[in-house]
């Protein structure tokens, strides 16, 4: 079995979770697990976007059989009160919260010596080997013909999901140096159009950039966000900006207003937006300054950081745009 990438598994198992906690359920299931793959954005997300299958609907298909299970029981599930939040208010509580435990089945499921979860499409394959699961049942739900999507699947077992590149900094963007930038492209299973319109609107920055505690003031075009160290002895304050590139392109400029570098261009965030089977290719670069000598010296671990921090982005970009209608 090929050795699982790191940084495929975290991000996996992290979609999973806030799955799970958006649902405030207490422990991550198998069907968890599913919509954990469309919200990571990889190459099992492209497959399955291809087929019809998107996290919107995929979330509305696990309702819908939930709710058949518990009517066969006599229970009406319309009658249990449902968690109506806001992809912010979704952020704020799921980062309050504890960690979510895998459940008796995923357990199960996670430490099967058969299975292989080395890249999203070797995980694809795993869940629909559960014959009967709640992934098999989500996707009967939705009409899916998974015999052609399994002969799909074996296809493209050899594809793996792209992991960040050097990119080149945009010096009219980011002016001051030193500075390095990161690019990672990913799946998201909307159309085009509605991913711009929630990444380039400031009020859906909670649900995907910044926490909604973490806001202060709002304008037009943008925020302004206050970040605080762990210790609260420092204090950061940034002014998110909006700037109008183009219909297939959002950025985010970010200013330092506070401190020393009040006025200086802290980051940016770029996307570009491309057309695909069943949504769209989502490229996002990072562009960010490197700190005094300190900063030189440990860059190799900030470039990790950074990375990390681009994949949680993405994942919760996915899962905003999909609550997003």
């Amino acid at each position: 079995m090929t050795k699982p990438r790191p940084t495929h598994l975290w991000s996996w198992i992290s979609c999973a979770r806030h799955e799970a906690g958006r649902l405030q359920h207490p422990e991550i299931d198998i069907d968890h697990l599913l919509l954990g793959l469309l919200a990571q954005g990889g190459e099992a997300a492209a497959l399955l976007g291809a087929h019809g299958v998107t996290l919107a609907n995929a979330r509305r298909a696990m309702h819908e059989v939930a709710a058949a299970d518990l009517a066969a029981l006599g229970i009406d599930a319309a009658a249990i009160p449902a968690s109506l939040q806001s992809p912010g208010q979704e952020a704020q509580r799921l980062a309050d919260s504890g960690d979510i435990p895998l459940s008796g089945q995923a357990q199960q499921f996670a430490h099967d010596r058969r299975n292989d979860f080395s890249t999203s499409l070797s995980a694809l394959k795993c869940l629909l080997g559960l014959d009967g699961g709640a992934p098999m049942r989500i996707l009967a739900h939705l009409d899916v013909n998974t015999e052609r999507l399994r002969a799909d699947l074996d296809t493209h077992e050899e594809v793996t999901c792209g992991t960040p590149g050097v990119a080149k900094v945009d010096h009219d963007l980011l002016p001051e140096t030193p500075s390095a930038a990161l690019r990672l492209s990913r799946f998201i299973s909307a159309p085009p159009e509605q991913v711009h319109a929630v990444l380039a609107d400031p009020g859906m920055l909670t649900g995907w950039a910044v926490l909604p505690a973490e806001v202060c003031e709002r304008y037009p075009d943008g925020i302004v966000s206050q970040h605080r160290s762990r210790n609260r002895r420092r204090q950061l304050n940034l002014r998110w900006r909006h700037l109008e590139l183009g219909t297939d392109t959002v950025c985010w400029v970010k200013t330092i207003l506070t401190g020393p570098y009040d006025g200086q261009t802290h980051s940016y965030d770029g996307f570009v937006l491309r057309p695909a089977p069943g949504g769209c290719e989502l490229t996002f670069t990072r562009a960010y300054r490197v700190w005094r000598l300190s900063g030189r010296l440990l860059h190799p671990a900030i470039r990790r950081l950074t990375r990390i921090g681009m994949v949680n982005t993405l994942g919760a970009i996915a899962r905003t745009v999909a609550g997003s209608r």
